[in-house]
């Protein structure tokens, strides 16, 4: 009889958990969201990597970040909430900040972005891990999710971005430019394995934007990697391949692929609030 009750109140559970998500759809900025939180972060650790003379720029990648990772726990499906400890996310990025911008010599600041670098390479990783704890059919699980694949692929092509442009700025250091090209190819590398992976993510609501069609970017990306092209070239086209995926979020009819799933509507003061700040992003 008592193992009849506990089953009776897991099914009730799990049929309210999918209640719940039934009357909470995430909003179409979800898939957004989370690309450009992983573009801001890849932006940040390239910038910490290899530019002397960025420091403003990364600071205000990391807003940007804190910014899309908070938006994005907002937006997104509510069981569980993507990035539920958003805030000790936001924090651990306003640590790095700190000492991006408290310092005492010029050996101490070069030191603060060695560690930003690591540490937001890293974040690439950890950050991405979260986004695998979905509560999918009522049951924790740890598929590959949409959500994931989206974090790292915007991290990946803006690390790659921001490398090309350290490989092709007039610095006198040959090394470390080519250490920047290398990085840039190994992040492209990471891009093209998002996409193939992508097909197989778990969609926790509707379907996971189609970005491994092979005329959106893939195609593209795929080419750039079997060929040897100057370091110009490199930077700028994946500066378009990630716009291009990131418009693809709206859909891309010509290629019959639809919008990030959801719903338009916006149901609370707070989410007024960050929509208006996310035009502006």
């Amino acid at each position: 009889m008592k193992k009849e009750f506990l089953i009776i109140i897991c099914i009730l559970i799990c049929f309210n958990l999918s209640i719940a998500a039934a009357q909470n759809p995430p909003h179409r900025i979800c898939c957004r969201a989370v690309y450009r939180a992983g573009a801001a972060l890849g932006a940040a650790a390239s910038l910490s990597a290899f530019f002397d003379n960025q420091d403003t720029t990364i600071l205000a990648n990391l807003d940007s970040a804190a910014f899309w990772i908070e938006a994005s726990n907002a937006f997104c499906q509510s069981t569980p909430p993507v990035w539920a400890n958003w805030e000790d996310l936001a924090q651990s990025l306003d640590y790095i900040a700190y000492h991006l911008k408290e310092y005492d010599s010029e050996r101490e600041l070069e030191k603060a972005r060695s560690e930003a670098a690591f540490k937001l390479k890293k974040y690439y990783f950890d950050f991405g891990k979260i986004l695998l704890y979905r509560n999918y059919v009522g049951t924790l699980t740890y598929p590959s999710t949409c959500s994931e694949k989206y974090f790292k692929l915007g991290f990946a092509l803006k690390y790659a971005h921001i490398s090309f442009g350290y490989a092709v700025s007039d610095t006198s250091d040959a090394s470390k430019r080519a250490t920047a090209h290398d990085e840039g190819i190994e992040y492209l590398e990471r891009a093209l394995r998002i996409l193939n992976e992508l097909p197989s993510a778990v969609p926790v609501w509707g379907k996971c934007v189609e970005l491994w069609h092979p005329s959106l970017i893939k195609a593209d990306i795929e080419d750039m990697l079997s060929k040897e092209y100057d370091y110009s070239y490199l930077k700028n086209t994946t500066e378009q391949l990630y716009e291009k995926a990131n418009d693809a979020f709206d859909g891309v009819p010509s290629l019959d692929i639809g919008r990030c799933p959801g719903t338009d509507r916006v149901l609370t003061e707070k989410g007024h609030r960050l929509i208006k700040s996310a035009k502006q992003e």
